[in-house]
């Protein structure tokens, strides 16, 4: 059978027909005339070559063929209606649908704590999953579904696949514990180089920022003593040592908290970054990643800035 030639009114037709065993009723629920009602069942019977309905005193009763085809053309039409032309606008209050996300380690100290606080009351449903990818593996997942949003500093992700939005901009400052003498009352550039460092090296992409700016003022570089491959390693060693570190701001938000961890500003001019969320163009209409970019959007617009931070020096 060519399906070229189907109508898929006429399955509808068929449908009402089966429904309500009445030609004149099957038109006026599908608001069609009699004649129209008529002539599609005509062109259906055709198709399948069976009467497919018989009058049987004031009934159209289902021929065998009739029945044989009633399941399987009634899954095409709820297929049809539920899953390719459903125009329901995707509702985060009863969905249980898990958001994964892709985010540095740090972005998960910043970006989690009001993400979920945000999703108790607007999607409390949902799940989250927060997935650490290199860049090819990365740009895969998106492409595939495997992850939503990537959050924070990619700028791997630059091709013309993938749309990107600002969320903010984001710069540097240094941590070290309450009452470290390499920093005194105020931290100078000679006490800042001249301090023992501790650097993660993560896929964190920010920090070649900080780098190349360094590199390009002409400025010595930092004397670093311990490198650590993870950020949170970082922060406890320097809680509890006499290392200074160099982070972005948005670490800095996430360690207010910590009593024993002050955040002082660079004593040079620090390089901004843009802080983005990045997505493929596959889901750029897809309702529930369009929510999902529109929320973290009003979250994070602007947040980051040095304001309220508890900075000394």
């Amino acid at each position: 059978m060519n399906l070229d030639g189907i109508d898929f009114q006429l399955f509808k037709t068929f449908e009402a027909v089966l429904r309500t065993r009445s030609v004149t009723a099957a038109a006026e629920s599908l608001g069609l005339s009699q004649p129209t009602m008529s002539y599609g069942l005509n062109k259906l019977r055709a198709l399948l070559h069976d009467p497919l309905f018989v009058r049987i005193g004031n009934e159209m009763r289902p021929t065998p063929r009739a029945q044989a085809v009633a399941v399987p053309i009634r899954l095409i039409l709820e297929t049809l209606e539920k899953e390719v032309l459903d125009t329901r606008t995707f509702d985060p209050a009863t969905s249980d649908r898990e958001i994964r996300f892709c985010m540095a380690d740090i972005g998960e100290m910043y970006f989690l704590p009001r993400i979920l606080r945000f999703a108790e009351t607007v999607a409390p449903n949902m799940t989250f999953r927060v997935l650490s990818l290199t860049p090819d593996r990365l740009e895969a997942a998106l492409a595939n579904g495997d992850v939503d949003l990537a959050m924070g500093y990619f700028p791997d992700l630059s091709k013309d696949n993938f749309f990107q939005q600002q969320l903010g901009t984001s710069s540097f400052v240094c941590i070290a514990r309450a009452g470290n003498p390499h920093v005194g009352k105020r931290l100078t550039a000679k006490r800042y180089f001249d301090a023992p460092h501790i650097a993660a090296h993560t896929a964190l992409r920010s920090m070649e920022v900080f780098d190349r700016s360094l590199l390009a003022s002409g400025a010595e570089q930092p004397r670093v003593k311990l490198r650590v491959p993870h950020f949170i390693a970082l922060l406890g060693i320097v809680a509890q040592s006499d290392l200074i570190a160099t982070v972005p701001l948005e670490a800095a938000h996430a360690v207010t908290h910590a009593s024993n961890i002050r955040i002082h500003r660079l004593p040079f001019p620090s390089p901004v970054f843009a802080l983005r969320q990045h997505w493929h163009r596959r889901y750029h209409h897809d309702p529930v990643n369009k929510w999902l970019r529109e929320s973290m959007q009003e979250l994070f617009h602007d947040l980051l800035s040095e304001r309220g931070l508890p900075t000394v020096g």
